[in-house]
């Protein structure tokens, strides 16, 4: 089921932070169906601000978690 598809149900659809592969991988086990990857807090994981992350490091982080996982992401670079 596709993320528009679950939208369209009307119901709460939960999407849990996933900041690598390990935790999306993690979150999928758990029983989500959606990860969130967010600029923000990928850019305060190593302490350093959402600005100075580049496209390119969240696309990264974006194909780690995909290719390891089957959740369907969302995707705020901010």
């Amino acid at each position: 089921m596709t993320i528009r598809n679950m939208l369209a149900q009307q119901a709460p659809v939960f999407a849990t932070l996933c900041l690598d592969a390990l935790s999306a991988r993690i979150a999928q086990q758990a029983g989500f169906q959606c990860g969130y990857v967010s600029g923000g807090a990928l850019g305060y994981a190593p302490a350093v601000s959402e600005a100075l992350l580049s496209l390119d490091e969240i696309a990264d982080v974006v194909r780690h978690v995909t290719a390891r996982c089957d959740l369907h992401m969302v995707v705020d670079a901010g």
